[in-house]
């Protein structure tokens, strides 16, 4: 038996370390978008690992904004202080490369939200919030008449939120009712 784990094994480590290395909770949605980006275990593969996590209580789970997320349990963190040399030096690497590559992408998506819906033809409603401390601190919904027109609203949302944020406080909050 060689002295680098494999499998199953290692990819519940390399779960553990690339979690203690990003130091942030990830939701299923965010870890399946990385795993298929940076191509680690594969979707199912990926699954398995964070089940047998869970029932092991090496990680747990926690209501966030986004949805149920993943952190890692003390009893994690021990066990992969313990085993991560069996994790093979390069594939640690590109762990660390990943988790500072995504970091602040991770970071946005956590601060910002946004979604759209159909209603009716040529009627999309758009969903934008902003958060602090895992609590929505503002929230809009507005409609727009096409898909195009809401996606765009959408992509740019996370880049402009902090802006459009501030001119619509500091414009509710003049008191001559001037434009700020």
């Amino acid at each position: 038996m060689g002295f680098f784990s494999t499998g199953i094994t290692l990819n519940k480590l390399s779960i553990l370390y690339f979690m203690r290395v990003l130091g942030l909770p990830l939701t299923p949605q965010q870890f399946a978008e990385l795993d298929a980006r940076e191509g680690w275990m594969g979707y199912f593969n990926l699954q398995q690992a964070l089940a047998d996590l869970l029932e092991s209580e090496l990680l747990r789970t926690i209501p966030s904004a986004l949805g149920d997320s993943y952190v890692i349990n003390e009893s994690g963190l021990d066990t992969i202080a313990q085993f991560e040399k069996r994790i093979p030096d390069s594939l640690r690497s590109n762990l660390e490369r990943a988790a500072h590559k995504n970091k602040k992408a991770l970071l946005i998506q956590r601060q910002y939200s946004s979604s759209m819906k159909k209603e009716a033809p040529l009627e999309y409603r758009v969903e934008l919030k902003a958060f602090e401390n895992e609590k929505a601190i503002f929230e809009l919904s507005f409609m727009v008449t096409s898909r195009e027109a809401a996606q765009r609203v959408c992509d740019e949302w996370s880049v402009k939120a902090p802006s459009v944020y501030r001119a619509i406080v500091m414009q509710l909050q003049s008191e001559d009712g001037e434009i700020v």
